[in-house]
């Protein structure tokens, strides 16, 4: 991965209860530290958006996440990476404003079977939920069925799968700053060892076994 060293702030709406989201930049501090759980948290209450928790998806269930309420903390204080969906749930509507540097690369994705919560970030070509499961298909060892996302204004999830040739749901952008479920209904690695498969397109990594279900 890589990125510009040049510091920006990039915005994110939030909109009061769940939020899915990725962050698609390398979140930094001022002093060169990547940013945790606790940084989110931190920096939404420097302009006044309370969040509440903030978790993420990872072997086909939700973790007990990173959680404040009236400045007591409490649970896994995990680094903020592009790459991932995150769930934020916040208590009012506002902005949250995360520092960290330009993504100049595109961000490798390991995919392993289930349900995977993801950001895309860093590619030129502009997916759609279809061509995103395309593209994955064209892997060997994975096959993925569905793209799922959580529209905020809605309350509900909203997705598209693909079986046998045909399509239930609508077609829908993929943006940078959402977090996606992606499931993966054929997962055979070349290698017992292979934890993941990831997805990479256009990049070195296309194709290459992940030996955990992240790379970060």
């Amino acid at each position: 991965i890589t990125y510009e060293k040049k510091a920006e702030i990039k915005e994110y709406n939030i909109k009061k209860g769940i939020n899915m989201i990725s962050f698609d930049l390398m979140p930094m501090s001022e002093d060169m530290e990547t940013l945790k759980a606790r940084d989110i948290i931190k920096e939404s209450e420097k302009i006044g958006t309370q969040i509440k928790y903030i978790t993420y998806f990872e072997g086909g269930r939700w973790l007990s996440g990173y959680s404040c309420l009236d400045s007591s903390c409490m649970g896994d204080n995990f680094t903020i990476v592009p790459g991932r969906g995150y769930l934020v749930y916040a208590l009012e509507n506002g902005v949250l404003r995360v520092p960290g540097y330009k993504l100049t690369s595109s961000i490798p994705v390991p995919f392993s079977s289930g349900w995977n919560f993801v950001g895309i970030h860093g590619y030129s070509k502009a997916y759609t939920a279809k061509s995103l499961i395309q593209s994955i298909n064209n892997i060997v060892g994975l096959t993925a069925d569905n793209v799922t996302w959580w529209p905020t204004s809605k309350g509900k999830y909203e997705g598209i799968q693909i079986t046998n040739g045909k399509e239930y749901g609508f077609d829908f952008p993929i943006t940078t700053s959402n977090g996606y479920f992606v499931r993966i209904t054929n997962f055979k690695p070349e290698s017992s060892d292979c934890k993941s498969i990831i997805w990479h397109e256009g990049g070195d990594l296309d194709g290459k076994c992940g030996h955990s279900r992240s790379i970060f």
